[in-house]
């Protein structure tokens, strides 16, 4: 009777060594961008201010402009 795949993936696993990769390079992050109006209007809009903070870095950045993408979006669904 042969080995079930398991079996075999597990002897494989036990004779090979396993590497981690390790990265070459560092990650950076742009700094936060926030603006206390920008928060309020997105706020009075009913979204959270993680939501604020990613659109207004996405260039989103006032009371007109959130309008237009909210219906935009509306329009989609």
């Amino acid at each position: 009777m042969p080995k079930s795949c398991y079996n075999e993936t597990i002897e494989f696993l036990e004779r090979v060594d396993v590497f981690l990769i390790t990265p070459t390079y560092e990650w950076q992050f742009a700094p936060q961008v926030e603006d206390a109006d920008f928060t309020k209007i997105a706020k009075k809009a009913g979204l959270g201010p993680e939501v604020a903070r990613l659109l207004f870095e996405r260039g989103i950045q006032d009371e007109e402009s959130l309008k237009k993408f909210r219906t935009f979006f509306r329009g989609l669904t």
